[in-house]
């Protein structure tokens, strides 16, 4: 703490990551280095006047720091993976993009705006604003590993998700948390050692000791970590450390639901878990998703219309009937859509209701020679991109199954119609993870589904990129397409 003509600067205070004065610190740099990077990259290409170049500048790093904001990525540090705050950077960064660009559109010329720094800006910025935040996570992590800005904390309850908790935080000493020791209800004071080699102490829990305890040793948060039937239990420990200013963490038992991933929101202030969820039930995630679909799906048509043309053409010609087969699928909320594709077999007429279904096997008689040839290589599938600018599927998602086959395993898999909280895909996790083609056992439609509730409950614009790039990489064809 420094005294300068009669102010008082606490150094520590200002650079505390728990600190508002911290976010302050954050939003300043983020606004300095998006700006900053603007003004000196066009201040020697541009024609513009000086003070429009700044204010343009300014409004930049403004429109950065706000949406950001609006993303949430000047929250809580502590415990965010690094790979999810650059997904947050660079989400807000191409936000930031287009409203510039919408910005010079309606306000500028093009011609004040060489197409090289424009690049340039928009390359080297996120870029930027990551690197100066893998620095000071890297220092954060570093200092708390060496015992600074660290909470100790104590963790109430001896079950598999305390267990789980403290090992989280073990193997994490950039956490910056110090696991002191657990309190167990009915558990006798002993030392017992986690599976990560750790020991830690076990400590009856009891009202008197718990409070005195909490205040001798400078706790800063309580973990309570009891299953959902030992209410009364957690409301003891509530009305003990009621009269304590220490923060007190209630940490619900999703083990015993099987909600490891299960989604806390809440409405006007009650707190909300949400048991069967999606990433995608805000309004900004489904905007999003759907930009990525008409922009996807309306590029694919047009490059692809010539080849679709031409196989069009050699489905009519090589078989009698329609060229394109349409067939009754579920869709988002299990409501019944028609999905287009080329048909691919002698006896497929206009369309099918998908109540009675034969899946292809290899070597299927029904399949034509064309058909083959398009099934293995998946540009049966190709028209299905109409059906995303129809609103009816997604180009990244799960893939939708006939009416009978999502009767039948409904009954037979757990969660399955958990798949249709999202719109079906022409692509999808399983697909890419090599979960496609025929299930012949319940156990390989399990293994699709449980890709497919990942990608549910893990969704995001960068990881349907992820799931294109390697629909390309590992290629259209799979030895299990028939």
């Amino acid at each position: 703490m420094r005294k300068v003509d009669g102010w008082t600067f606490d150094i520590k205070a200002i650079l505390h990551p728990d600190r508002a004065s911290f976010v302050w610190l954050h939003r300043s740099l983020d606004f300095i280095v998006t700006a900053g990077l603007f003004i000196g990259i066009f201040f020697q290409e541009t024609s513009l006047h000086g003070l429009a170049l700044v204010a343009f500048g300014l409004v930049a790093g403004l429109t950065f720091v706000v949406v950001s904001q609006l993303l949430g990525i000047y929250q809580h540090w502590r415990g965010r993976p690094f790979f999810a705050s650059i997904k947050l950077v660079l989400e807000a960064w191409l936000w930031t993009w287009l409203l510039w660009l919408a910005l010079v559109f309606l306000f500028s010329s093009w011609t004040f705006w060489p197409k090289q720094s424009a690049v340039l800006w928009g390359l080297s910025t996120p870029v930027a604003l990551i690197a100066y935040r893998l620095m000071i996570r890297k220092a954060l992590i570093f200092y708390r590993a060496q015992g600074g800005n660290s909470k100790n904390i104590v963790i109430v309850g001896h079950n598999a998700l305390a267990k789980s908790l403290a090992e989280t935080i073990l193997c994490n000493a950039g956490l910056g948390y110090r696991l002191l020791w657990f309190y167990d209800l009915a558990g006798s004071e002993q030392t017992f050692r986690l599976n990560g080699g750790d020991c830690v102490d076990l400590k009856p829990l009891r009202s008197d000791a718990l409070k005195l305890e909490v205040e001798e040793h400078d706790i800063n948060e309580v973990y309570i970590c009891l299953p959902v039937e030992q209410v009364r239990d957690v409301k003891h420990v509530l009305e003990t450390l009621s009269d304590i200013p220490v923060v007190i963490k209630f940490v619900p038992d999703m083990f015993v639901f099987d909600l490891l991933h299960a989604k806390v929101t809440d409405i006007d202030g009650i707190p909300v878990i949400g048991v069967f969820d999606s990433a995608l039930t805000g309004e900004f995630e489904r905007f999003i998703k759907r930009v990525e679909d008409v922009v996807i799906a309306s590029a694919a048509l047009l490059v692809f219309s010539p080849l679709m043309l031409v196989l069009a053409l050699g489905v009519k010609w090589t078989s009698p009937g329609p060229v394109l087969f349409k067939q009754k699928r579920y869709g988002l909320s299990g409501r019944e859509i028609r999905v287009y594709k080329f048909r691919t077999m002698f006896d497929e007429s206009t369309e099918s209701d998908g109540q009675s279904v034969a899946q292809t096997r290899k070597d299927d008689k029904r399949v034509t020679p064309l058909g083959r040839l398009l099934r293995r290589t998946s540009l049966d599938e190709l028209p299905q991109f109409i059906n995303v600018l129809q609103g009816k599927m997604s180009v990244v998602g799960p893939r939708p199954h006939a009416v009978a086959h999502n009767e039948m395993y409904r009954k037979l898999v757990p969660k399955y119609m958990q798949r249709y909280l999202v719109k079906p895909g022409i692509t999808g996790w399983a697909q890419v993870n090599g979960w496609r083609g025929e299930t012949d056992s319940v156990e390989k439609m399990c293994k699709r589904v449980e890709f497919d509730l990942h990608y549910i409950r893990n969704w995001s614009f960068w990881f349907d990129m992820k799931i294109i790039a390697m629909t390309f990489y590992k290629g259209f064809m799979h030895k299990n397409a028939y």
